[in-house]
């Protein structure tokens, strides 16, 4: 897969590799529908679903009124 290329990461192996490489695949291809399902099974990966689950993707307008309401986005989205 050519990201994983580009980092140095193709020919390694990676616990859950299947599931990083659909949401890879499907990035890659500009397909974003999964994105919450997604997001909730890489949380429950790392033990943190019971702490809060997506249930949608924000539209333009509500990541606007996220970041007036001083809410940062994630990974320094802007």
């Amino acid at each position: 897969m050519e990201v994983m290329e580009e980092r140095g990461l193709e020919g390694r192996n990676y616990i859950h590799e299947n599931l990083y490489r659909q949401i890879l695949r499907d990035w890659q291809n500009d397909n974003y529908t999964n994105s919450v399902k997604y997001h909730d099974e890489l949380r429950r990966l790392r033990g943190m679903i019971t702490i809060s689950r997506a249930t949608a993707v924000f539209t333009p307008e509500q990541v606007e009124q996220f970041k007036q309401d001083g809410y940062p986005l994630p990974q320094g989205q802007e």
